[in-house]
This record gives structure tokens, C-alpha cells and sequence, in this order.
């Protein structure tokens, strides 16, 4: 005999706070929508000045951000986040 063990999806709890940051509208929205559905509350801007304004008003858990951007592009996001002795913790990660 055969049982079958049954398969139960983890608890969701909030998973936290991210600022996705792309100037690509489709992008923007398709990965908002996946990220919502993992239980993250997503904020979104379609620029790195519009989220080095929003970084500290809204303490996010992670920024996840577009490299290739016009203006200040995702490294240089990253490297003013890094600079900042107030976000220098903060983690980025970008695409």
C-alpha cells in the first residue's frame, strides 16, 4: 500500500516592503502583480530620482531595480544608495 503524502502550501505572511524601480511600464506592472501575488507590498517608480525621493519616506526591505534606465541608471542608483550612511544597509538588486 501506497499513501500519498499530502502537499500543503506555507503559511503567507507579509513578505515586506519593495520599491521595484523600471521605466518600463509592461515590466513594471507584470513584476508588480507576480510580487503582490507572493504576499510583498510593492511601491513602483520609473526613475532612480524618484527613488532615492521615496527611500526614506517609505523604508523598504529590498529595492529591486532595472540597470539600463534614462538619467541616473540602476548602478548609479545602487552606488548612491550604498554611499548614503542612512541606506548603505539596504539591499538592491538589479536586472
Amino acid at each position: 500500500m501506497s499513501s500519498k503524502a499530502e502537499r500543503t502550501e506555507p503559511e503567507r505572511s507579509s513578505a515586506g516592503v519593495l520599491l521595484l524601480v523600471d521605466d518600463n511600464p509592461i515590466r513594471l506592472d507584470s513584476m508588480t502583480v507576480f510580487l503582490e501575488s507572493e504576499g510583498y507590498r510593492v511601491h513602483t517608480v520609473v526613475d532612480s530620482e524618484s527613488a532615492l525621493s521615496l527611500i526614506s519616506a517609505l523604508d523598504p526591505d529590498l529595492v529591486v531595480s532595472d540597470v539600463v534606465m534614462p538619467g541616473i541608471d540602476g548602478f548609479e542608483l545602487c552606488r548612491r544608495i550604498k554611499r548614503d550612511p542612512a541606506t548603505a544597509t539596504l539591499p538592491v538588486m538589479l536586472y
